[in-house]
């Protein structure tokens, strides 16, 4: 029986379909150790406590409680953490595993180095790196951007994956019979999500028989409010504030098009929650997701900022009508084989797998096979 251990912050709802799925494999135990349940900010946000499945459940809220709790596992556990710094008391784990000489992997998203002190990051990574990446067999990373952060700070380059955040598909929702169409906008209000970006375009569209519907909530609400009410389709732009994931999914499942318009994004888990309903998404060059979404077949990449090129992507992916039947069908399929977190234990187990061995190195499951047909016609304008 094989040991895979997750240290997370908290049970992360993009983390816990994987340690699920995982537990659900033939020959693994899974035990998931976080410092707390869910935090009051996510929980604000409509958060809930996911389920684990048949992974057990450890909470550790102290470095010292994270560095024994580090000493009890076999010495053949795998131990995947939570990047290579800051992540609060769970950073502890790091190092406690390092002294014992386990094996472990390190999982993370791109670093932010925007700012007046970014420059600062790439130093304190390459430290890191040089402390414990000897001991760090290998690094699952969560963006093109990660992978390459992470070789830059001088660690192994055959010894990092391109990673997801691999989820759970919501339950198949009836879809309702609709003509006009509908893009949706799902996470917090505020600059960084460039919502105003979205808007902006939006109304420079202003496509008949089209809603906006933007969920979430934060303190540019007014902000946005007052710039949609500037639109010549301000009717048409609804608010539906902080929703339940449950709520937040149908209204995804049912809509035409999803757009993520981050000025930074580390994956962008909605992105991949759309595409697991069959729902088209588009997203910035600033979201980690942009690996995944040309692979989809449809919606596609935006240069972060350009408002005409959001403009004109909206502006194909809508162009067919609403998105429905076997389009929908077939980018719900596609999404389960490449984003699903069956699929991601599969390749997380192959990963583990491959390490120290000549075998060939498994492929992210969301590229598209060399030769093979993507299902739909490819919409993205920019990437980079």
């Amino acid at each position: 029986m094989t040991e895979i251990v997750f240290w997370q912050s908290m049970i992360s709802p993009h983390q816990a379909g994987l340690a699920q799925a995982l537990a659900d494999r033939p020959g693994l135990e899974v035990t998931y150790v976080a410092t707390e349940a869910v935090r009051r900010s996510r929980a604000a946000m409509g958060w809930v406590e996911p389920s684990l499945g048949s992974a057990q459940l450890k909470l550790a809220e102290t470095g010292t409680e994270i560095a024994e709790l580090a000493q009890s596992f076999g010495p053949d556990a795998i131990h995947l953490c939570q990047g290579f710094r800051g992540n609060g008391t769970i950073s502890h784990a790091l190092p406690a595993l390092a002294r014992k000489g386990a094996r472990m992997g390190v999982m993370m998203e791109a670093v932010d180095q925007r700012g007046k002190t970014g420059w600062l990051k790439k130093p304190l990574y390459r430290r890191q790196v040089k402390h414990f990446g000897g001991a760090v067999s290998f690094c699952l990373a969560i963006s093109d951007e990660a992978g390459r952060f992470i070789a830059e700070c001088g660690f192994r380059a055959d010894r990092i994956y391109p990673f997801s955040y691999f989820l759970n598909p919501a339950p198949e929702t009836a879809q309702r019979r609709k003509t006009a169409r509908q893009i949706v906008y799902v996470g917090r209000l505020i600059a960084l999500k460039r919502v105003d970006l979205l808007i902006e375009a939006f109304g420079a569209l202003n496509l008949p028989d089209t809603t906006l519907s933007i969920i979430g909530s934060g303190p540019l609400r007014g902000e946005l409010q007052a710039l949609a009410h500037t639109q010549p389709n301000a009717d048409a732009i609804e608010w539906l504030g902080t929703v339940s994931n449950e709520a937040a999914q149908q209204v995804i499942a049912n809509s035409d098009c999803l757009v993520l318009p981050s000025e930074y994004d580390g994956w962008g888990a909605v992105v991949t929650e759309a595409l697991l309903a069959g729902t088209p998404a588009i997203c910035s060059s600033a979201c980690g997701a942009k690996a995944a979404v040309p692979h989809s077949g449809a919606g596609g990449v935006f240069a972060s900022g350009d408002k005409v090129s959001l403009e004109r992507l909206i502006r194909l992916q809508l162009s067919d009508g609403p998105w429905a039947g076997s389009q929908r069908a077939n980018l719900r399929n596609w999404a389960q084989n490449a984003l699903s977190a069956e699929a991601g234990a599969v390749y997380l187990e192959a990963i583990i797998a491959s390490i120290g061995q000549t075998t060939a190195v498994p492929a992210a499951p969301w590229i598209t096979p060399h030769g093979a047909e993507i299902p739909q016609k490819i919409k993205t304008f920019v990437t980079r």
